[in-house]
């Protein structure tokens, strides 16, 4: 028998339990955007986990990531602009980031080492990406 993982949001007294997911799917690493409107969260209901975005109350769920390999933890900047999360994409787990929007994806690690847990990161870092014909600047923290 599988036993799905549900997203749940209460009160901090424990009070007021609302469920935010209701489906046969592993719905998990949930993360509130910093004004509290969205939630970023992992899921199994593509076949592998990608990353989803919905709003605070359950509403209008909508797929970020699209591959067939896992995407998980993730986490938004704290000015909501960028979301951080895991992928095993090429071939290893490295920490990727992307818009808020799902678009511009891109890894920030490239390595042979496992890298994970964007969604713990404590501190933000500053990236400079430089690209070709640009500079670009990623801020990334709490």
């Amino acid at each position: 028998m599988r036993i799905n993982d549900l997203l749940w949001v209460m009160d901090k007294d424990g009070k007021n339990k609302k469920k935010l997911t209701e489906d046969p799917f592993r719905d998990g690493w949930p993360d509130w955007s910093p004004d509290d409107s969205k939630i970023v969260f992992s899921s199994d209901r593509s076949g592998n986990r990608e990353i989803y975005l919905m709003n605070a109350d359950g509403s209008n769920i909508k797929q970020m990531t699209f591959s067939k390999t896992q995407n998980t933890d993730p986490t938004f900047s704290p000015e909501r602009s960028r979301i951080a999360f895991n992928s095993e994409r090429d071939g290893n787990s490295e920490i990727y980031i992307m818009k808020h929007d799902g678009s511009r994806q891109m890894r920030l690690t490239q390595n042979s080492y496992y890298d994970e847990r964007a969604g713990l990161v404590t501190r933000w870092t500053e990236y400079t990406i430089y690209k070709k014909d640009r500079t670009e600047n990623i801020i990334m923290g709490n």
